[in-house]
């Protein structure tokens, strides 16, 4: 075995290296070293930034298509309770009746039992997409009559109340079915006038909703006709005066035959 020679010269050389190595800790990192810690520490942070973002867009998403979807229900529950309830109610123009019920693609007006103000009985309902970007807006207006529902140019004139029904989509348009039962088809306006009868369905169609997805959206609302009885004023077909006189004509019928009876059995007896 060989032995290391101690000696003062070695104990210097061993001051000199650790004076050395106490000197490297006093100067800390070199700037390498700061810059690849700086560098990870800001990847740290914006992988945590990103994570909070992301989260906080889901979230807010979220809630935006749930409200959305909300929206969606109430307008749907209302059009179907409206077009559901919609009657045959006359419009005169020139003489001529028919029933009153006016579709567009972007617009559909008709007579319903079920209004939404008031608590409830006849108004004239208005559905029309207007606005950029677009909205589905309702109107009601509680005055109606065959004169003014005859000419629609008046129709604008009536007092109204209106409400924004939905709103977030790229577009919603309505069409309107006619079937026989054994054939049917689609069509993208109706009016009463032209057609002397309503449809059998009105279908809603609505795309780019964000509640949905993106995705196309149809719903079809079938028509329960309900005919009114000429006992309300305005409403229905045929003339009071007519089915007065035929009332009429019927009691003197009766009267006159009643009269005769006696009559004939006294020339009996």
């Amino acid at each position: 075995m060989h032995s290391v020679a101690k000696g003062p010269g070695t104990a210097i050389r061993i001051s000199a290296a650790r004076r050395r190595l106490k000197a490297r800790r006093a100067r800390g990192l070199t700037l390498l070293e700061m810059v690849l810690s700086l560098t990870i520490v800001a990847l740290i942070v914006a992988l945590v930034s990103s994570g909070f973002t992301l989260a906080g867009t889901a979230i807010g998403g979220g809630e935006r298509a749930a409200e959305q979807n909300q929206r969606l229900r109430l307008a749907t529950d209302i059009m179907m309770r409206q077009i559901k309830s919609t009657v045959v109610y006359r419009a005169e123009e020139d003489d001529f009746e028919y029933p009153f019920f006016q579709g567009t693609r972007y617009d559909l007006a008709f007579v319903t039992s079920a209004a939404q103000s008031g608590g409830g009985g006849l108004a004239l309902v208005t559905y029309r997409v207007q606005g950029t970007p677009p909205q589905l807006v309702m109107a009601e207006a509680a005055a109606v009559n065959p004169g003014i529902l005859g000419h629609p140019e008046r129709l604008a004139e009536l007092p109204s109340q209106e409400a924004v029904l939905l709103s977030g989509f790229s577009d919603l348009h309505f069409e309107y079915l006619v079937s026989d039962g054994i054939e049917s088809e689609w069509f993208e306006a109706w009016d009463g006038k032209e057609e002397e009868e309503l449809p059998t369905a009105v279908r809603v169609v609505i795309d780019g909703l964000a509640g949905l997805g993106g995705s196309l959206w149809t719903h079809q609302i079938p028509i329960m006709v309900a005919a009114f009885s000429e006992t309300q004023p305005e409403v229905g077909f045929g003339d009071d005066d007519d089915d007065d006189d035929d009332d009429g004509g019927d009691d003197d019928d009766d009267e006159g035959s009643s009269g005769g009876t006696p009559s004939g059995d006294d020339d009996d007896s």
